[in-house]
């Protein structure tokens, strides 16, 4: 239950601490008074999630999903500016980044992936605003020791001799899990002094791939260094900034192809223990392709007066020289049973697709084993992948078509594949069954082949085929219907209260029971063998939420009502069976069943309760969901705003033992 209690309040404060007014039309007085900028009541939440946050570190430091979830919370208290200027005031958190920063029990005892993401929350919270001499302290306290003891470590004249040993290899995976999460807390406003810190790291990293070259855990990391780097800066880099970080990247997988010809030949390693290099080097060729498509550094002047060294017209390194050396590494070592892994699949096709969306000038020019080696991926990935890999693979023919139309060489081997490939398209879209989501990639395909061949064929098959297909697409797409606001308010509130239903336990609900009404405890212990619920259920609890901000009127007051009632239970049963075990000296005993399905109560509701008060908001600004906030409003002239704020400051107390309690905000009561 401490990871949906920590879940839930990252999930809050993302759209409800220091809420921004000025992106609402309307606001709630109450959400304002309680949660809004410079309220007395926002400033105390902060502080009252920073020691939750400590508590949970020091005391919950072994649980690893708890203590990355409370990471998690911390980073969403850093990661806004407004949030992290009210952290940074914090005697807490200065003492935590100091305890950090000297690798002191027990935060030294957190996982790999928790002390990434804590390393991400304090350089966030670094960037608060500080003056210039508590700046300078702070980072002297946070960065100057890893680079300090990870140059004093490298340096050593006997590291070659000392690398393997345990302390040394954890003080090295341990800097570049830092790096990482370095890296990951780059923002536009961070890049030119997170880049400059970065790159100082990146060229003794390269060093490291010779040291550990027959460590694989090392390797990966390393390389997981340079993948975060670009997928968070290459974005924001000018182009001599892009070239240092391009040059970098080729070294990188220069020393990784000579490295990787050495172990082939002293060893016959099995092509499963490549996966996960080899997934990585392909993820960090899509990144450096990604600057194709998503480029702020014309628009931004974060390295104003940084923009010295070569000119861009004596340029030695590109993307594509990077990303083309590292396919003649890919290429070679990838097989079917490799395909064989989902992930590594994925990033290989998507790779192949930007590779003839942003270069398919370079296609043709690929060695003839190369370019045998990607027309077989491609009709593989359209005839025998999942329609994922399929929609890749047709969105790559297009751009091959276009570029075989500019050359006008009808012998070259390209255009011949892609004739190849016009029949494959046909047989997919008219002769064979097909996910209708791939209709209109494959429209597309079969368009641009259609019109690079149509010269070669007497009769127009395609073309009419193409015709019809697109005529029916059109048709599906524009067939809007509209329905009036709240006319599916009823059906909404049926729905809510039966899945509500479904997932809580007898007598309230019929969570567990079996056809004859029996708790079946066979499928209690199935699923929690089962992946994390918020993951399994996202899409499903995601439809929940927005059905139960249809009915607000209903579902808000229902969830709090349930809420509350559940952990008063809990309550109560804790405090019996305290008094049972202080009884009997049997651990037995007790009947644990009553807790366990109160805990499963609290657990659902807690999900569906940050559904409805929340949208995953993945590169936007979370805002407060229009029905929660107009919801807020129309009860405003109902609610004691004193009450309210009593309530909100007693988390240890029953909401009902408080005089006037049926006089509050409904979302503040959750």
């Amino acid at each position: 239950m401490g990871k949906d209690i920590v879940w839930f309040l990252r999930r809050w404060a993302k759209t409800y601490l220091l809420v921004d007014e000025k992106l609402y039309e309307q606001i709630s007085m109450p959400l304002s008074t309680a949660f809004g900028v410079d309220t007395e009541g926002a400033q105390w939440i902060v502080g009252y999630l920073l020691e939750k946050v400590i508590n949970n570190l020091s005391v919950w430091s072994s649980e690893t999903e708890l203590a990355n979830d409370t990471v998690e919370l911390l980073v969403t208290l850093v990661e806004k500016r407004e949030r992290a200027n009210i952290v940074v005031q914090c005697e807490s958190w200065w003492n935590l980044a100091k305890q950090f920063a000297s690798r002191s029990p027990p935060l030294h005892l957190l996982s790999s992936s928790v002390q990434r993401s804590l390393m991400k929350a304090l350089v966030l919270g670094g960037f608060a605003n500080m003056d210039s001499d508590t700046k300078q302290q702070y980072w002297a306290e946070v960065l100057h020791p890893l680079q300090q003891r990870f140059l004093n470590l490298i340096n050593q004249e006997n590291f070659a001799q000392i690398s393997q040993e345990e302390a040394v290899k954890q003080e090295i995976v341990a800097t570049l899990e830092a790096l990482c999460g370095i890296a990951e807390a780059t923002q536009i406003d961070n890049v030119a002094s997170l880049f400059s810190f970065l790159m100082d790291f990146l060229s003794s990293c390269i060093g490291l791939m010779e040291v550990y070259s027959n460590t694989p855990e090392t390797i990966n990391l390393i390389i997981e260094v340079f993948v975060e780097v670009a997928h968070k800066q290459i974005c924001y880099l000018g182009e001599t900034k892009s070239m240092k970080l391009y040059e970098v990247c080729l070294t990188l997988l220069q020393v990784y192809s000579k490295n990787n010809q050495s172990r082939k030949r002293s060893d016959a390693t099995a092509e499963e223990d490549q996966y996960q290099d080899l997934l990585l080097i392909m993820e960090l060729l899509t990144n450096l392709l990604s600057k194709e498509f998503i480029d702020f550094s014309d628009n931004d002047e974060v390295f104003r007066n940084q923009e010295q060294g070569t000119p861009a017209s004596s340029r030695t390194v590109s993307a594509a020289d990077v990303v083309l050396y590292g396919v003649n590494i890919v290429f070679p070592l990838m097989s079917q049973d490799l395909l064989k892994f989902p992930s590594l699949c994925n990033q290989y096709y998507k790779l192949i697709t930007f590779i003839c969306e942003i270069f398919p000038e370079k296609i043709p020019q690929l060695p003839e084993d190369l370019f045998k080696s990607l027309m077989f991926s491609l009709e593989l990935g359209m005839t025998s992948m999942s329609s994922e890999i399929s929609q890749l693979c047709l969105e790559a023919l297009s751009p091959l078509a276009e570029q075989c139309a500019k050359n006008q060489e009808k012998d070259s081997p390209l255009f011949i594949a892609t004739r190849h490939f016009l029949k494959l398209v046909f047989d997919m879209l008219v002769l064979q069954k097909h996910n209708t989501e791939m209709t209109v990639a494959a429209g597309e395909a079969l368009y641009t082949l259609v019109c690079l061949h149509q010269l070669d064929k007497d009769d127009m098959v395609y073309m009419e085929a193409y015709d019809k297909l697109l005529e029916s697409w059109l048709t599906l797409v524009q067939d809007e219907e509209h329905f009036p606001r709240g006319c599916f308010v009823q059906p909404a509130i049926q729905v809510f209260n039966s899945y509500i239903q479904c997932h809580l336990a007898a007598p309230d609900g019929t969570r567990n029971l079996s056809v004859n009404g029996i708790s079946s405890h066979d499928e209690e212990e199935i699923n929690e063998l089962q992946e994390d619920d918020r993951e399994l259920f996202s899409d499903q609890l995601s439809s929940i939420g927005m059905l139960g901000r249809v009915a607000a009127d209903h579902c808000i007051p229902l969830l709090t009502s349930l809420l509350e009632d559940r952990v008063n239970r809990l309550h109560g049963q804790l405090q019996r069976t305290q008094q049972h075990l202080m009884a009997s000296s049997d651990l037995r005993s007790a009947d644990h069943k009553v807790l366990d399905d109160l805990y499963e109560d609290i657990h659902w509701l807690i999900l569906v309760s940050g559904y409805l008060l929340a949208d995953d908001a993945q590169g936007e600004t979370p805002l407060i969901p229009t029905e929660v906030m107009e919801f807020s409003i129309k009860h405003s002239t109902e609610v004691d705003i004193n009450v309210t704020l009593q309530i909100l400051g007693s988390p240890g107390e029953k909401a009902s033992s408080i005089p006037g309690c049926n006089r509050t905000d409904s979302v503040i009561r959750y």
